[in-house]
């Protein structure tokens, strides 16, 4: 009977380290689902925010298919160029891209070829985003939306085209020629439908940029009045579909405006030959910067953080001043340097100028961080990360900051 009653206790112990045993295993499985449902979620929320202005099933593809063009490992630094001459060097989201006379390159950050494709383009222009670029044929009637991977979208203009911007959103703006007006504007929205056509009866237009978020579009455009220069900014609500008029109209007198770009999401700043402006398009307001008979010698934006620019005193366009401006137009620095007028990138709070054969960095207070050199021949930069990008005439190299 002892015996007997020792099996039962032993059987009945072994059962219960089984069930216990059982919802450890359960336990431990549910936990790794967890961490794995956990994982999936953060996934996606990764692919959401990195497609959040296309949340489109196209827009996913095109993300994935450039994800995939960018595997694998180049050469390295230099990289030749090839296909004709180069005309520009921008960053395209983890990428650089390279827009010479006859194709349209995207480089890794090791050098590899990610993408070449010809655009058969006379006159070729840029207008790049994180996820796309809008090539476009100045003075042509051709254009296209490319990603990485792939050309997305291809159109025609019925006149010249003049200018043309690309927004984050995937809004983007183009000014052609008229043949009943001066020139035209045609805004598109991600879906590539004409949203608003407006055409200038008493401005030629000069330059287009779009709102990171897609709302405004502001357009420069320059006329006589008593025999004087006057320029205007037009600032267009994209989702005004029916009224299809600027909502804002800022003009200015004795001001060549040359270009202009949004720096926030509600201001916009236009650089003129003699003064820059900051406007405030939902007050319809502006603030002057003043060049103080300087001369403009180079420009770049950046949004969220402002404005650039090089001015100087000498006809040759030496001894530059570097000064900031912030989005809402105060002037945060105004820099005496021995800089030469030219090529300026204004990149987050650092500024970067190309001079002889050096690239330098300040910061957005005019204080010099960093000084390198970079041999002969470099005429742009791009920067990603803690490398610059040097676009040569005939290769593009690498230098660490």
């Amino acid at each position: 009977m002892a015996t007997e009653q020792k099996k039962k206790e032993f059987s009945l112990t072994k059962t219960l380290a089984s069930i216990e045993a059982a919802k450890k295993r359960k336990l431990i499985f549910k936990n790794i689902f967890k961490l794995i449902g956990v994982g999936i979620v953060i996934v996606a929320i990764v692919v959401v925010y990195q497609n959040r202005t296309d949340l489109s099933w196209a827009g996913f593809t095109n993300w994935y298919s450039d994800k995939v063009a960018l595997m694998g490992i180049g050469s390295g630094y230099p990289v030749t160029i090839t296909g004709g001459t180069a005309k520009s060097i921008d960053t395209f989201g983890n990428a650089v891209i390279e827009l010479t006379d006859t194709s349209f390159v995207v480089l890794d950050s090791t050098g590899k070829v990610a993408a070449s494709r010809q655009h058969g383009f006379a006159s070729p222009n840029i207008s790049v985003t994180d996820r796309y670029a809008l090539l476009y044929d100045k003075k042509g009637t051709s254009y296209r939306i490319e990603s990485i991977s792939k050309t997305v979208y291809t159109s025609t203009t019925k006149d010249q085209i003049l200018n043309a911007s690309l927004s984050q959103s995937g809004y983007y703006a183009i000014i052609t020629k008229d043949s009943n007006y001066l020139d035209a504007l045609y805004i598109f929205n991600k879906k590539h439908e004409n949203i608003v056509s407006w055409r200038s009866a008493s401005y030629q237009l000069e330059s287009v940029t779009v709102s990171h978020n897609g709302r405004y579009t502001a357009v420069t455009g320059i006329t006589t009045e008593n025999g004087k220069i006057k320029s205007a900014v037009l600032v267009f609500d994209c989702r005004d579909t029916e009224k299809k008029e600027p909502i804002v109209v800022c003009e200015f007198y004795d001001t060549l405006l040359l270009s202009s770009e949004f720096t926030s999401s509600s201001k916009v700043t236009a650089i003129g030959d003699n003064a820059a402006y900051v406007i405030d398009v939902p007050d319809g307001t502006y603030t002057e910067v003043n060049y103080q008979d300087r001369a403009i010698a180079g420009f770049d934006f950046d949004y969220n953080y402002g404005t650039t620019l090089l001015l100087s005193r000498f006809s040759d366009l030496h001894n530059c001043s570097l000064v900031f401006i912030n989005e809402n137009g105060e002037v945060i620095s105004d820099t005496d340097t021995n800089l030469n007028g030219g090529f300026v990138l204004l990149k987050g709070k650092s500024v970067y100028t190309i001079s002889g054969n050096k690239l330098f960095e300040y910061n957005s207070k005019g204080i010099l961080k960093n000084e390198l050199e970079i041999g002969s021949n470099i005429k742009q930069c791009a920067v990603l990360g803690n490398n610059a990008y040097l676009l040569g005439t005939s290769k593009i190299d690498k230098i660490g900051l």
